[in-house]
């Protein structure tokens, strides 16, 4: 088994942000002034779930 550097979890993890949820959570794109629908709001949280579970994984690879 191959050891991980930290460094290179790290950049794993920032690329993830950035292909995956940064996209979505854009200040330019979604102000915070505005409503969302319903619909809206389950696409943010299941969104937002999957950033809870990247930085758990990226914990957890840090913590080996």
């Amino acid at each position: 088994k191959q050891k991980i550097s930290k460094k290179e979890i790290v950049k794993d993890y920032q690329l993830k942000l950035e292909s995956n949820f940064m996209m979505y959570f854009d200040e330019g794109v979604y102000p915070v002034d505005i409503f969302y629908t319903i619909d809206e709001l389950f696409v943010m949280q299941i969104e937002v779930r999957k950033f809870i579970l990247a930085i758990q994984g990226l914990s957890a690879r840090l913590h080996q």
